[in-house]
């Protein structure tokens, strides 16, 4: 952890951190774990525009909090920068610039030297890549407004821990991860100093809808292992924001005692 108070504001003058009173934009909400950090920040009085291109999920997301005007859902898809502008838009229609940003889209598929899938690779890096970007790209100014003022301001993204493991037929996904990491040092480098709090989280094996829907290919694997489950990741989100202001957890990794890799051998 280390301290990144703002140069211009003392500690004491920033406002105080913690969940609740936020405007939080939230990517990947429809379901698994984008979907717990929604209701973790909801449940705590925070107010979320929560993005996804699932109409399903968001719909249901929608259901759950009927008439709550702490949430707006936005079907839109993050790889296209455009419709992340579009979405700032609509959250500036009801509420002030986010000074809370957690972006969790993006897409797990197997990948594997023997079959000629391009579609495949270049999805992967478009889901767990351009889609960080992009949304780093629109909203960072707003989060460093925030920060400027003296608030509270932080940038989350929810990685995975392919970016440090070797995961068997995984290979396309963990270089799109771990290239995402380096991306995050760099905003944490250059921004940190302003006040703006930036996290990595890399978590193991989440029993996520998504997660569920390939671990038929490798169910041998994963049968016995233990996983992580939605709220644990949001917890830790829970975790990272109510530290005091002026202390910032950069990295965390997040696994099981009993990780799929360890229960292939």
């Amino acid at each position: 952890m280390n301290g990144t108070p703002s140069p211009s504001t003392s500690p004491e003058e920033l406002v105080p951190q913690g969940i609740s009173h936020r405007t939080a934009v939230v990517t990947g909400s429809g379901s698994g774990l984008g979907n717990a950090v929604c209701h973790m920040l909801i449940d705590a009085g925070s107010r979320v525009l929560a993005v996804d291109t699932d109409e399903q999920g968001q719909a249901e997301l929608a259901r759950e909090y009927n008439g709550n005007d702490r949430l707006q859902t936005v079907t839109r898809d993050v790889r296209e920068r455009d419709e992340v502008r579009s979405c700032r838009n609509e959250l500036l229609e009801q509420w002030p610039t986010p000074d809370l940003v957690v972006i969790n889209a993006g897409v797990f598929k197997p990948d594997t030297f023997d079959i000629d899938d391009d579609i495949n690779w270049d999805d992967l890096f478009d889901s767990t890549g351009r889609s960080v970007v992009n949304s780093v790209r629109v909203f960072l100014p707003d989060l460093l407004a925030a920060a400027d003022a003296g608030k509270a301001a932080d940038l989350i993204v929810i990685g995975a821990i392919a970016s440090e493991a070797d995961y068997t037929d995984s290979s396309v996904f963990a270089a799109a991860a771990a290239a995402i990491g380096r991306f995050m040092n760099g905003v944490r480098s250059r921004f940190q100093q302003r006040g703006l709090r930036v996290a990595h989280i890399s978590p193991g094996y989440v029993d996520t809808p998504e997660t569920q829907a390939v671990s038929s290919d490798s169910a041998e694997g994963n049968e016995k292992a233990e996983a992580l489950r939605p709220k644990d990741v949001s917890d830790v989100v829970r975790y990272v924001l109510l530290q005091p202001p002026d202390t910032s957890i950069s990295e965390v990794v997040l696994l099981t005692t009993t990780p799929p890799w360890e229960q292939q051998s």
